[in-house]
């Protein structure tokens, strides 16, 4: 054979090696797309569209393998979902062929041979969810442990199975109180409503855990502005499940449904109001909650793409012996956790003031440093940790129970040195004691503070009251402190919050009551730093909604539009055999399905516009 010949044997072997490659690429290109616009028209709730995008990624693009196994789950998911609110029957409901579907799209993959042992466990966790659905309770306990068993699923996959067969084995009760379809809802990526529907009601979700709002945990909302406009809130479901919501200033709607984002049960598997979420953006878009814990080890899940709600990664922890964190982000980026540290003999003996730091936004997280050593407990409540960008310093506000009751203090934390300063300068190192804190002027006018908020002139705006119990709003502008006592009747009220609007107007809204209907919500405003107030206008009472209110919880970032505060229905009566455990404290009919109301800066309630809102 000529060299010639040769040479254009290999040239031809090279072209058509190739021709093979391009043409294997542009195949796992069709199924890439395919199986994103699937996801997404899934997530949409578009479900024949999501089902001819699945089913064309398998049958069409896939290969032999993991790949028709993840088109597989796809199209058992889509079944599964494809869950309707009947109104003759007042529940979801979930009929047999399409039951049957889901059913032989999960079995389909967990009978693959070249599945994944991920790709097995969420399929036999779909199967469950079916089962579920169709009330057969003993299937469900079989595949679920038969899931549990994949050491090698990912963290994620096997925390959801854990929960939704802890959820059954801790209420055995739940198919006769709940409607089927609503529980598995809530792990299918349905929003679970109560029975009747909400469409236009006052209240932006009614299925919130009784208390979830309390001032100790902030924050629960916060406004961000990136590729979107939105206001996003964390709350605790009846389920015990923390949920991720949002408000789009833009198009003026709330996000289609909640999501949900992990279990807030602690280690021992206790269901405690301390372990509600809180939320917060950093600078990036990045959601990170932190949950789980009263006195434990802290849960902290954050999203996996910014401005999204869709998914978050689970499974992280931070420390021990943490409650009531609150962050803040300084201007490089550096994200800083204020907290209770319990005390050896529990939360309310030598529960000091502590701080931990993350440089690589919370993918990892220094050491405890103890900022506040006490005889009692410190706590950290309302806008307790705020970063001042003109002064580079973090202002705080911890209160402390002693003998005489809760005593709250102020003093300014430079992250640079890690020392603190009291209110006239006084430099009390990187550590210090209440003793220390109060001699050198940390509790102003020998009284308490009600509340701080932080002002775009750099100012700390503060209402508190005295050693004599007068009520006064003051602010501080980094060397000087200056107070005024409005008139009687003026900022009178429980969980008195203040906030700066982007004009300069100075607001406070509490609750007090109202005609003898129950706690409100009241509004006083003051637009030359509290020299002068208008009358208390009353923004929302029992008339509008058929209750009272418990709870405020002001939107971290305000801009002017949107919602600018959340409230809470009151916890329901307890049956009057029921008895209070610390198991089962958070665990009753009291304390289930509590409506969250949202206002915004001119006292309109934001309402939802349906159960499933698209766009």
């Amino acid at each position: 054979m000529s060299i010639r010949s040769i040479l254009r044997k290999l040239v031809l072997v090279v072209l058509m090696s190739g021709c093979a490659v391009t043409a294997e690429a542009q195949v796992n290109d069709s199924y890439e797309h395919a199986m994103n616009s699937g996801w997404k028209q899934l997530q949409r709730r578009n479900f024949e569209h999501a089902l001819y995008d699945f089913k064309e990624a398998r049958d069409v693009h896939a290969s032999e393998g993991q790949q028709a196994a993840e088109a597989q789950l796809g199209i058992g998911e889509c079944y599964l979902n494809w869950i309707r609110y009947d109104h003759s029957q007042e529940k979801y409901v979930m009929d047999a062929l399409t039951s049957e579907r889901a059913i032989a799209a999960f079995r389909a993959v967990s009978a693959k041979d070249k599945a994944t042992p991920e790709q097995g466990t969420r399929a036999l966790l779909g199967l469950g969810k079916c089962y579920l659905a169709l009330g057969k309770t003993s299937q469900v306990k079989s595949v679920l442990t038969k899931a549990l068993q994949v050491k090698e699923a990912s963290v994620k996959t096997r925390a959801q199975v854990s929960e939704l067969l802890t959820s059954l084995e801790q209420d055995a009760s739940a198919h006769t109180r709940l409607p089927v379809p609503d529980l598995i809802a809530a792990y299918a990526g349905v929003y679970p409503e109560s029975a009747s529907n909400d469409s236009g009601k006052p209240f932006f979700t009614q299925d919130a855990l009784g208390g979830t709002l309390s001032r100790d945990h902030q924050s629960r909302a916060m406004y961000y502005e990136g590729r979107y406009r939105r206001t996003y809130i964390a709350y605790l479901d009846h389920h015990f499940m923390a949920r991720v919501t949002y408000y789009d200033h833009d198009k003026k709607v709330w996000a289609r449904r909640p999501e949900v984002v992990d279990q807030c049960q602690d280690s021992n598997g206790f269901k405690d109001g301390h372990n509600s979420p809180n939320i917060f953006i950093s600078r990036d878009g990045t959601i990170h909650l932190f949950y789980g814990t009263h006195g434990g080890v802290l849960k902290y899940a954050r999203s996996e793409d910014p401005e999204s709600i869709k998914s978050f990664q689970i499974g992280m922890r931070i420390g021990r012996k943490i409650t009531y964190p609150y962050l803040c982000q300084r201007s490089n980026g550096e994200l800083l956790m204020f907290y209770r540290r319990s005390g050896p003999r529990g939360g309310y003996y030598h529960g000091h003031l502590a701080l931990r730091r993350s440089s690589d936004n919370g993918t990892t997280w220094s050491d405890i440093h103890v900022l506040l050593q006490v005889e009692g407990s410190a706590k950290l409540a309302h806008n307790a940790v705020l970063y001042n960008p003109k002064r580079k310093r973090i202002q705080v506000m911890p209160m402390v129970k002693s003998a005489s009751g809760w005593n709250s203090y102020f003093f300014e934390y430079d992250p640079d040195t890690g020392h603190i300063f009291t209110i006239n300068g006084t430099d009390l190192g990187t550590i210090t004691t209440e003793k220390a804190l109060e001699e050198a002027g940390g509790r102003l006018l020998g009284g308490n503070l009600d509340n701080i908020c932080l002002g775009d002139d750099g100012l700390v705006y503060m209402v508190g009251r005295d050693k004599d119990n007068r009520k006064y709003f003051g602010n501080w502008d980094g060397t000087s402190f200056t107070s005024q006592y409005p008139e009687k009747g003026i900022l009178s009220g429980d969980y008195l919050s203040p906030i700066v609007l982007p004009n300069g107007e100075i607001r406070v809204y509490g609750l007090r009551d109202h005609a003898g209907s129950g706690l409100a919500l009241n509004l006083w405003t003051t637009r030359d730093k509290g020299k002068t107030w208008s009358d208390v206008k009353v923004q929302l009472d029992a008339s509008k909604i058929g209750h009272p209110l418990k709870f405020i919880n002001l939107v971290m970032g305000y801009n002017g539009t949107g919602p600018i505060l959340l409230a809470s229905e009151p916890v329901g009566s307890l049956p009057s055999t029921w008895q209070r455990t610390r198991e089962n404290h958070y665990d009753n009919s009291g304390r289930r399905d509590r409506r969250l109301y949202a206002l915004d800066g001119d006292g309109k309630l934001l309402r939802r516009v349906s159960p499933f809102k698209t766009y």
